[in-house]
């Protein structure tokens, strides 16, 4: 078995959008009006969650608690096991030495 070609180069996420955008206009059969109209329903839908969710969770807390646990398991969780089963190197990352 060959190996799967490289990945691309990171892209802008506007650039991303913009594809993405361009592909759905392009490869649907609906009317561009149609495909920006679900735009901006996505995207006001995204606002209010986010709102809701600014308002319960403190993100940098968060981002703390999710470097503190990556910091914790480095060396004892194999990056396949962290990628496939997060709560498996969490309870490494718990289980006291």
């Amino acid at each position: 078995m060959t190996r799967p070609p490289k990945k691309q180069k990171a892209r802008p996420l506007a650039q991303l959008r913009a594809d993405w955008k361009k592909s759905a206009i392009d490869t649907s059969r609906m009317a561009v009006d149609i495909i920006e109209s679900l735009l901006e329903h996505a995207r006001a839908a995204a606002r209010a969650i986010r709102a809701r969710v600014a308002a319960v969770v403190d993100v940098a807390l968060a981002a703390f608690d999710v470097t503190a646990t990556a910091s914790s398991t480095a060396g004892t969780c194999s990056p396949k096991l962290a990628a496939t089963s997060p709560s498996s190197c969490a309870a490494i990352a718990a289980t006291p030495t």
